[in-house]
């Protein structure tokens, strides 16, 4: 991969893995039960959408350590940008639906993104590896790209 880490990073029960290209496995024990998403940003620091007691939160795996930075409602995907370490997205759910976070400063606060397709389900949100603060959404009517501010 691109990252320092080197290799492949997946989420599973309890915590984030990383398979190095040589071969050998490192786990970042997390403080929840079950891993859903798991995105790396341009720092090697990794962020992962866990479960505990059945309800999902996100944290942050930096500096040793893992916080919790949320951006509000339940997350289900979540992006880190490729070059600025301090962007983050997060796709939100709510009763009425999902929403679009975004944090400029690694998921201290969180504002709400409206990037004209809110009335729309989003499914999952992706950083361009090419450009920053470029945001690829997928929805239940398609795919938008746009420049975040």
């Amino acid at each position: 991969g691109r990252h320092g880490w080197g290799g492949v990073v997946f989420g599973g029960m309890s915590g984030v893995w990383f398979v190095h290209p040589e071969g050998y496995l490192r786990e970042l024990k997390c403080p929840a039960e079950f891993v859903k998403k798991v995105a790396v940003d341009a720092a090697d620091n990794v962020l992962a959408i866990a479960k505990i007691d059945n309800v999902a939160s996100l944290y942050r795996f930096a500096n040793d350590k893992w916080d919790k930075v949320s951006p509000g409602g339940v997350p289900s995907d979540v992006a880190a940008d490729v070059k600025d370490t301090n962007i983050i997205a997060a796709v939100v759910q709510r009763q009425t639906g999902s929403e679009l976070k975004l944090s400029t400063n690694k998921g201290t606060t969180w504002t709400s993104e409206s990037p004209g397709i809110n009335k729309f389900q989003f499914q999952c949100i992706q950083f361009d590896p090419k450009q920053t603060r470029k945001l690829i959404i997928g929805s239940n009517k398609g795919v938008w790209v746009g420049e975040i501010k």
